[in-house]
C-alpha cells in the first residue's frame, strides 16, 4: 500500500490495519493507520492567541476547522523544519488534529509484538510506548486514547 492509497481505502470503508511511520525531527515514530484520516501538504493556518507554543492554529480542510500540532515541539524533539513537511490528520477522541510531520516514511503493516515496549506512565496521553528496530526506538503514538486496544 502507498500512501496515497490511504485515503481511498478509507473512503471504501475497508479496515486499513498497519502504522504509518512518521519522521520528526531526528526521529521516527508510529501511529496507526486506522486512526489516519487523511495526509496533506503544508498550508497555512490561522494562529490562535493563548494556546500552547506547539498548537499552530487551525486551518481549513474543505469546510472544517481542524487544530494544527506541531508534533516535534509536542514531544520536545529538535527539528530544523527541512523536511518534506506534511500534516497528517487525525482522529481523536476531541474531533480531528492535524500533525506536522517532517516527512512521512511509508507504512509498516505488522509489528513484532515482543519489540513493543509499552510506557505505564502516559504523561502527554498520546505517548504509547516504544517499538525496537535494531538499534533505534520508534515512538508510538496513539491519539485515541484507549488503553484497552492492543498495540
Amino acid at each position: 500500500m502507498t500512501l496515497e492509497n490511504i485515503k481511498m481505502e478509507r473512503n471504501m470503508n475497508i479496515d486499513i490495519d498497519g502504522y504509518l511511520i512518521l519522521v520528526v525531527g531526528k526521529k521516527r515514530a508510529l501511529i496507526r493507520l486506522r486512526h489516519v484520516k487523511e495526509i496533506i501538504g503544508m498550508r497555512d493556518f490561522t494562529r490562535i492567541p493563548g494556546l500552547p507554543d506547539y498548537m499552530l492554529g487551525v486551518t481549513n480542510v474543505r469546510g472544517q476547522i481542524v487544530p494544527v500540532c506541531d508534533l516535534a515541539k509536542r514531544l520536545s524533539f529538535s527539528s530544523d523544519g527541512s523536511g518534506r513537511r506534511s500534516i497528517v490528520i487525525v482522529e481523536t477522541r476531541h474531533g480531528d488534529l492535524g500533525l506536522v510531520v517532517d516527512e512521512l516514511e511509508g507504512i509498516k503493516r505488522e509489528l513484532d509484538l515482543s519489540k513493543v515496549k509499552k510506557v505505564e506512565n502516559r504523561e502527554n496521553g498520546f505517548f504509547k510506548g516504544y517499538y525496537l528496530e535494531g538499534e533505534e526506538a520508534l515512538c508510538m503514538l496513539d491519539f485515541m486514547e484507549q488503553e484497552d486496544e492492543n498495540i
